[in-house]
């Protein structure tokens, strides 16, 4: 046994087998004989002097100055905070004070003449998933140097949740077509570094949307509907998305509320309400409002859904009418103007689409009737002598438009004019209103 400890290393230490082995030994008597301690001692002496050959064989050297441990490990967030110290190191087995340094130039690390080994920039794990550095520790006035490798692995740790660039956006989508617009762009940005920084996913709260939505490596994010948009059926969505980072555990953002409208596209033409229309008016009279035309539009758009404009078709119309389809007449129409005037009109929506089908407009012309005298009547009437006859209206005709008239009326004023060989006194003069009936 004292060779053993000299082969070990162990030095001012003896150890005499017999005594070392004997008490193990000492009740090998129950077996019934009283020496069988010895015989099994001296077995194992034996077996030691067997042992303590092969250990002569070995070589064993002093280590002298060097680190505690050859290699240093140790994994560290990518958020460690800086100016602290992350790892102590020690050389030991040589008088005098170390001196460690980093043989490595550009690493976030710096030692300190206590071994100690301090974080002096942030990590990014983006840029270093770890760092091996080569110690080296110098004491005894450069007569002792020793080298150890310290390895850092920087673990990409999720700190962060995915955040919208801006907390309103508004999209939409041309009817019969899928591909979402967003206004403003919509982007997702995300602090941490590696998977934690990349949003892998966006999802809607709602359920039951027929829209999907995909994110790039930058951040950006582009949407899509699941099927053509159809403005009739729906003309805006309101619903709720979510951002996912890709970190472990991952990380959401909060809900951003989306207004998604359906842009309606000019698919249809404007459609009377009725295919015809008539109405009445007289002669020697205008008309602003002589009758209305009424058609729609079954899109639902604010321009292709609205009819801004009607027109006459025909030939030298009188007739005008307005962008809400009133039909009116500036100039009275004469005793030459037609009994009758039917023409078309055509709606307009403010897409520019013209109705495919016309309406019918047939306007009757009639003339008006007064119980009036036409032409010049006399309303002074002579007589040269107190009794006679005078005509009382030789060039007055009737209203030819008349069926009947009840009873026309005149103011005649007669006057009598005697001989001028009278006197004045004797002159018979009479004047009388009279009424004039004719049948």
């Amino acid at each position: 046994m004292y060779l053993l400890a000299q082969a070990t290393g162990l030095q001012n230490v003896e150890i005499r087998e017999e005594n070392l082995l004997r008490p193990f030994f000492s009740d090998f008597k129950l077996w019934g004989t009283e020496n069988a301690a010895d015989v099994a001692a001296n077995d194992c002496r034996v077996f030691l002097s067997v042992f303590l050959a092969f250990c002569s064989s070995l070589e064993f050297e002093e280590r002298g100055f060097d680190f505690v441990q050859d290699e240093y490990a140790r994994a560290i967030t990518e958020y460690h905070a800086i100016d602290k110290a992350v790892m102590h190191i020690r050389a030991v087995g040589c008088d005098g004070p170390v001196k460690y340094t980093i043989t490595e130039s550009g690493t976030p690390f710096k030692v300190d003449d206590k071994g100690r080994i301090w974080l002096i920039e942030p990590l990014n794990y983006e840029k270093a998933k770890s760092y091996v550095l080569n110690v080296k520790a110098v004491a005894g006035n450069e007569t002792c140097i020793a080298h150890a490798k310290v390895h850092f692995e920087i673990v990409n740790m999720n700190k962060h949740a995915p955040q919208f660039e801006f907390e309103k956006y508004s999209c939409d989508i041309i009817e019969n077509t899928r591909d979402i617009r967003f206004n403003p762009p919509m982007r997702v940005l995300d602090s941490d570094h590696g998977d934690a920084g990349k949003v892998q996913n966006i999802t809607i709260v709602e359920s039951g949307l027929p829209f999907v939505f995909t994110v790039d490596d930058k951040g950006n994010v582009k949407g899509r509907a699941i099927k053509d948009m159809d403005a009739e059926e729906i003309t805006d969505y309101f619903f709720d998305i979510i951002a996912w980072d890709g970190g472990k555990p991952p990380k959401s953002s909060y809900p951003v509320s989306l207004e998604c409208e359906v842009d309606d596209v000019n698919e249809f033409t404007p459609q009377f309400k009725a295919d015809t229309y008539e109405a009445r008016i007289h002669r020697e009279m205008t008309y602003v409002n002589i009758i209305q035309l009424s058609a729609e539009d079954k899109d639902v758009g604010i321009v292709s859904g609205r009819v801004c404009k009607y027109t006459i078709e025909g030939y030298n119309m009188p007739f005008k009418i307005s962008d809400k389809g009133v039909i009116s007449l500036d100039e009275p129409l004469g005793p030459e103007a037609y009994d009758l005037y039917e023409f078309t009109v055509d709606a307009i929506d403010c897409g520019g689409m013209m109705s495919k089908k016309s309406a019918k407009v047939a306007i009757n012309v009639e003339t008006l009737c007064h119980q009036e005298f036409i032409g010049p009547a006399k309303h002074e009437l002579v007589m040269q002598q107190c009794t006679g006859k005078v005509y009382v209206t030789p060039d007055i005709t009737l209203n030819k438009c008349a069926r009947k008239q009840e009873r026309l009326t005149s103011l005649l004023l007669f006057t009598w004019r005697p001989p001028q060989a009278w006197a004045v006194t004797e002159i018979c003069m009479k004047h009388q209103m009279h009424t004039l009936s004719v049948e």
